[in-house]
């Protein structure tokens, strides 16, 4: 098949040496790539009882076989291995890492191991070095890079880096890849755990298509398509942020640790990707071969951050950093999101960690003693950028928040898992269940905790994939029937994260159809949409199979009681019936009442 280059980069750090093999073709056509690709190695070659941290654990980059194509916002990177949660993990990113892997003549790079000091990876058209990272340790991100680059003496290196976060395994440490960032469940935790510093690439090799004329005039059409979409438009112009007032009236941003429905319309306006493209906003810049555009920096001219020139906030970063905390500051915002990508951290899981932080010392758990004097308040405060800085540098409050709200409540004990808002460790993303009732069965059942990726409420906003059986807007607020859209919307953004297509590609248009046209004129093999959606099938299944090996079952598909309280506002004091969709949930995935895929259902997919 092509559109592979057909090589797996296999780095063992201990003993610092490398080999190349080939990617079996039976892989290939069962499991395509991204991080479908990468659980199948993990389930086949990782025993259960290795510890996120061990040596023995294996850290993947996988590319999908569109990666570098010139498929429309096919540019992108998964990063998968055993969250430090204990649980699958997996994160994923744009930029040109992916692009530039596979031109240097690899699919994948699947890393064991512990380097005996710190080191970084060199990987230059199929030639690889391990080179002494010792000055790097303790850098951040974009010290890194500028290093790497100054010796190497290429500004065009392509480079994902861990920050000061990943070297001392907060749990939610991120790897940064540029404009890319790999930021959930803790990947960069886990790179930090073998002493790896960073990955830098480069590559001149040509990524071998089947019909590379047809491709392209195919591509020409679908990019024309997508650009001329109301959804692409907004990303372009407003970025993932341009929704924010919309959201906020239909319930569906975080406030004040999740706790209330309703703040001020005034300060929702004041730090929405509309007010960013109004004050802030410096230049686009879109991923590889992205007709979307909605990534895109910032520059700050005036105030207290005068002079910041970093990557624009994200609609996330805006809700947890934002109104999560009360905090209208968008300046302050623009900062705290640069200095989590310096130092390498999730910004989701960094504000519900602050937004926790706050709300117990406001109940008096933690208090002025455990803070060093600081007084932790919601709104913008000066404390926010200390708070950060302690987090990745494990000191004082910082060492106990570093883990994740799940621990540190644990730990504080006192009533504090009441306003732990997380799924399987995972800290929630910023949309609420109480407004989109797919995200609540969603985030219970996502692989890697709560996650947003799915993106269950597509078709409950009329965003609908009539080639899988979405033909109607659904009701947001109805339970009953609800877990045949959830089970199909996670199956086809599996699919995505196999082949490696950016999700905002489905917003803007694209098509199941579509995407079987550019595989089959990318690889040479004729799949219908059926296979297509089978392998994200299976890749879903694949994935809760290694999640119960590693003891997860029902008694963890549970939403946090905070999510489940009822609001004002948006909301309208709805709430889902989580029994309900779940039972019906488990009967659409062929799984047994204790949410284990059945055997019935592993023989189906061949698991």
């Amino acid at each position: 098949m092509t559109g592979y280059v057909g090589k797996i980069l296999r780095v063992d750090l201990t003993n610092q040496r490398v080999k190349a093999e080939s990617l079996p073709q039976h892989l290939k056509e069962k499991y395509v790539g991204g991080s479908s690709l990468a659980a199948k190695i993990i389930y086949d070659e990782m025993p259960s009882d290795v510890d996120p941290f061990s040596p023995e654990a294996l850290l993947i980059f996988a590319t999908g076989p569109l990666t570098g194509t010139a498929v429309p916002s096919s540019g992108r990177l998964s990063v998968c291995a055993r969250s430090p949660l204990g649980i699958w993990g997996e994160s994923h990113a744009g930029g040109l890492f992916g692009q530039q892997l596979k031109k240097a003549g690899f699919d994948l790079i699947v890393i064991s191991g512990r380097a005996e000091k710190p080191v970084y990876l060199s990987i230059m058209d199929g030639h690889v070095e391990f080179k002494d990272a010792r000055n790097l340790w303790g850098k951040d991100v974009y010290e890194t890079y500028s290093l790497i680059k100054r010796e190497l003496k290429d500004n065009a290196v392509q480079i994902g880096a861990i920050g000061p976060a990943g070297e001392k395994r907060v749990y939610y440490a991120s790897i940064i890849f540029g404009v890319g960032k790999a930021g959930r469940s803790g990947m960069g935790a886990v790179m930090g755990s073998k002493n790896l510093k960073a990955v830098a690439v480069k590559g001149t090799g040509k990524i071998p298509v089947a019909d590379e004329d047809a491709l392209l005039k195919f591509a020409r059409e679908v990019q024309t398509q997508l650009a001329k979409s109301p959804a692409a438009q907004g990303l372009r112009k407003y970025g993932t942020g341009g929704g924010m007032e919309s959201y906020y009236h239909m319930g569906n941003i975080p406030i004040r640790n999740h706790r209330d429905g309703v703040w001020a319309e005034d300060k929702v306006e004041k730090i929405s990707g509309v007010k960013i493209a109004q004050t802030i906003l410096d230049k686009i810049t879109p991923c590889c071969n992205c007709v979307i555009g909605c990534k895109r920096t910032i520059h700050i001219r005036d105030g207290k951050y005068a002079c910041l020139k970093a990557d624009s906030p994200e609609f996330e970063t805006l809700c947890m950093l934002g109104s999560n905390l009360l905090n209208d500051d968008l300046s302050l915002i623009a900062k705290l999101n640069d200095l989590c990508n310096r130092l390498g951290m999730d910004t989701i899981s960094v504000g519900a960690v602050l937004a926790f932080a706050i709300e117990a010392y406001e109940k008096g758990i933690i208090t002025k003693e455990d803070t060093g004097g600081m007084e932790l308040t919601w709104g913008p405060s000066e404390y926010l950028v200390k708070l950060v800085e302690l987090i990745a540098e494990r000191k004082g409050i910082g060492s106990l928040l570093a883990q994740g709200v799940r621990e540190a409540a644990r730990l504080l004990n006192r009533g504090s898992e009441e306003f732990a808002v997380h799924v399987k460790g995972l800290e929630v993303a910023a949309h609420n269940p109480r407004a989109f009732f797919g995200h609540a069965l969603s985030y219970a059942t996502m692989n890697r905790g709560g996650c947003h990726l799915a993106w269950p409420h597509n078709p409950d906003r009329g965003r609908l994939a009539p080639e899988i059986g979405i033909t109607v807007q659904s009701d947001r607020f109805q339970s009953k029937g609800k877990a045949i859209t959830v089970k199909k919307m996670q199956d086809m953004m599996e699919l995505y994260d196999a082949l490696m297509i950016c999700k905002y590609a489905s917003s803007a248009g694209l098509t199941l159809t579509q995407i079987t046209v550019f595989f089959e004129l990318v690889t040479g093999r004729r799949v219908a949409v059926e296979d297509m959606m089978k392998v994200g099938e299976r890749s879903f299944n694949l994935k809760r199979v290694l999640n119960c090996r590693w003891g997860v079952s029902s008694k963890d598909d549970v939403l946090p009681r905070r999510l489940l309280e009822p609001q004002d506002g948006g909301t309208m004091r709805n709430v889902p019936d989580m029994e309900l969709m779940l039972r019906e949930y488990y009967e659409a995935r062929g799984w047994t009442p204790d949410g284990m895929p059945s055997e019935e259902k592993l023989r189906e997919l061949g698991i």
